[in-house]
């Protein structure tokens, strides 16, 4: 997919032990990796921000496998029903992953790739290129279905709106599984830039000294890393090279955009916002960085190539190369062909104003509490400015569930009831230390009754 050799010599990793690979050097090892595998089967990759994984998923696309992305935090019973779930022709993850149970067909740095035995054959349509799973799921085996055409259109898209060129030098902040980090990987490699490759979190300060060292040009966060990072006052500390800032993933709080604007504007920092979805292989619109400060809680306007719209229902809708052939759930759905035809119904409530995207929640959060229309993420969203800790919610049955970080008082149930016009009695709450999050720092569970 990638025509690596073009850059020849061109750094494209540096590696937190001081060394560098070059393009050249990964054509030849996609080369040596390829002639051992099959093609056209589909490869489970257990994914980490390391050399081994990266080596894998673009030998697995030069050889014209299907790579199948998943967490590294995936348990390993799951992963392997997803093996068989999709017949998958080959696992591929960490030396200490799956060590136990086989040798491997061949070691790829720190990654092995496991050959699974009397595998039965697969039909795959021609367009089929990678398998994502949902919002950064886990153990579920739904998955978006992406072509060649989906992923390199939207690659070649950030790389205009954000200017990318090859002396860029991105560090990966974000999950190699997640859609948003994999756009980082996919739009660098496209344009012949750099990466700073790190399995490191920002929490850590090994991360930013290889940042600081090897000159980062720019850094990707979600609403939770950019909160962990004005929290531990990380924001202030950016290493002097940083010069984007990209955010997606979710809603910023307005007053943490106001932050990050600003400072951006001091530091001359390109800070853009961002909207996608796996689905959209990851982008949809964006905010240019000089109106990041002026218009909070906007998320811009498409993305070259694309087309948005408002239904009557006043969800978003998207057109572009990028929309996904649509959802499989097995190795039976990999046959199908585009079932979406471009158009993307996204879920999300929003509307245009001066040409540019306003969200407003997702259409399955918006509910009717005793004739009231409540959006659910509004309640969230009001409980942390006016609590400072964080909340989900859900409602059923007449009863609104909540999950809280910290303690819930009868101040707690006298707020909410200025929000919502619901009962005390039918307010039920679950009192956690931290609510739970996956990798990509989205909430990991849902509040059911």
């Amino acid at each position: 997919m990638w025509n690596l050799e073009r850059y020849k010599e061109n750094i494209a990793i540096y590696l937190e032990s001081g060394e560098t690979v070059s393009y050249q050097k990964i054509a030849e090892r996609q080369k040596e990796i390829g002639s051992v595998l099959r093609n056209r089967t589909v490869a489970v990759i257990v994914c980490k921000n390391t050399l081994g994984c990266i080596l894998c998923y673009l030998s697995f696309m030069r050889k014209g496998i299907v790579p199948l992305l998943l967490p590294s935090n995936l348990r390993e019973q799951e992963a392997l029903q997803i093996v068989q779930v999709y017949r998958a022709g080959y696992l591929c993850c960490d030396r200490e992953y799956y060590a136990q149970n086989g040798k491997p067909l061949i070691v790829v740095e720190d990654f092995h790739i496991y050959a699974i035995p009397n595998q039965e054959k697969v039909e795959m349509s021609k367009e089929l290129a990678v398998l994502l799973t949902t919002s950064g799921s886990t153990g579920d085996s739904r998955c978006v279905r992406l072509s060649e055409i989906n992923v390199k259109s939207n690659a070649s898209s950030i790389c205009h709106y954000l200017g990318l060129t090859a002396k860029e030098r991105a560090i990966t902040s974000l999950p190699f599984h997640y859609t948003y980090g994999l756009s980082v990987i996919h739009s660098h490699l496209l344009c012949g830039a750099a990466l700073l490759l790190t399995d490191k979190n920002v929490l850590q300060k090994e991360f930013w000294q290889f940042a600081e060292r090897e000159g980062a040009t720019s850094f990707a966060g979600v609403p939770f890393t950019y909160e962990m990072m004005d929290w531990f006052r990380l924001l202030e500390k950016l290493p002097k090279s940083i010069r984007t800032l990209t955010q997606a993933g979710g809603k910023l709080e307005p007053e943490l955009q106001k932050k990050i604007a600003k400072l951006a504007i001091d530091r001359n920092i390109h800070f853009y916002i961002m909207y996608g979805q796996t689905e959209a292989t990851a982008r949809i619109s964006y905010l240019h960085p000089s109106l990041a400060l002026d218009k909070i809680g906007c998320v811009g306007k498409t993305i070259p190539g694309g087309k948005i719209w408002i239904s009557e229902q006043n969800e978003v809708c998207y057109q572009g190369p990028n929309v996904c052939l649509g959802y499989a759930q097995s190795y039976l759905d990999l046959i199908k062909e585009d079932e979406n035809n471009g158009i993307l119904y996204t879920g999300d409530l929003g509307y245009i104003k001066d040409g540019l995207l306003y969200l407003e929640g997702r259409k399955n959060r918006e509910v009717k509490i005793n004739g009231r229309r409540i959006h659910l993420e509004h309640v969230e969203a009001n409980w942390k400015k006016y609590f400072h800790n964080n909340m989900i919610c859900s409602f059923h049955d007449k009863k609104l569930y909540l999950m809280v970080e910290g303690k819930f008082s009868q101040d707690s149930v006298k707020k909410l009831r200025e929000w919502i016009p619901i009962l005390e009695k039918d307010i039920i709450v679950q009192e956690v230390e931290r609510l739970p999050r996956k990798a990509n720092g989205k909430v990991d569970i849902a509040v059911n009754p």
